[in-house]
């Protein structure tokens, strides 16, 4: 005959593991790092998301099999860096769409090479122009890499209001004389990617401007 189960011995492992789930989420208030030196089998589907959304980056430490779209929604929702850490089949039309929504609100800084690799990480086939421009108005710097089939004026334009020195990517054809005002009125450096044909007074203006330390400037 099988034993029954003790009623009292169930409700003590529940609250064993009540107390340990707030244990760790009192370690985790703490000090987010100490997520790195969790168990395996500390790192329960509530603690990970808890984790992850308050710092995505987190979601890199944990192991693929255990990785949720939950999770990797919420660790977007704290950092794109952590679009590099979401195994492939979650990344979707939907989960792009998301990703991008949330560019306006993470607003960390990278090192170049993070964001090419961001960008390589997006399937090109589900972007649309609204994605570029999405892209592009959270950081200029994309605009190296778009393909000339995607790249119009305005995004041209959106990137040198972040940096002026992007004037190099910007494609012959879309240059003009307020695109360069632009560009010199962020980076006076940017005087060496301007055409000859396109360099007039009011470009000589700006620098001189710059270099009172006026940062005023028309078009």
């Amino acid at each position: 005959m099988k034993e029954s189960l003790n009623p009292n011995s169930t409700q003590a492992a529940q609250h064993s593991t009540l107390s340990q789930t707030i244990e760790i989420y009192k370690r985790l208030e703490d000090d987010l790092s100490s997520f790195a030196l969790l168990k395996p089998e500390e790192m329960t589907l509530e603690i990970i998301c808890e984790a992850v959304s308050r710092r995505g980056t987190l979601l890199e430490q944990v192991l693929e099999p255990r990785i949720t779209r939950e999770m990797c929604l919420l660790a977007i929702k704290n950092d794109f860096k952590s679009l590099l850490y979401v195994p492939e089949k979650f990344i979707d039309q939907a989960f792009v769409d998301f990703t991008c929504m949330q560019l306006d609100r993470t607003g960390s800084f990278y090192e170049e090479d993070t964001y090419k690799q961001l960008y390589q990480k997006l399937p090109k086939c589900l972007l649309t122009q609204w994605h570029y421009e999405k892209l592009i108005a959270s950081k200029g710097v994309f605009l190296k890499w778009l393909s000339s089939e995607v790249i119009d004026y305005d995004l041209c334009y959106e990137a040198l209001v972040s940096d002026g020195m992007l004037l190099k990517y910007v494609p012959n054809h879309f240059l003009d004389k307020p695109m360069c005002y632009l560009a010199l009125h962020d980076d006076s450096d940017a005087r060496a990617f301007v055409p000859d044909a396109l360099w007039d007074n009011h470009c000589e203006r700006i620098l001189a401007r710059e270099a009172k330390g006026c940062h005023w400037f028309s078009y």
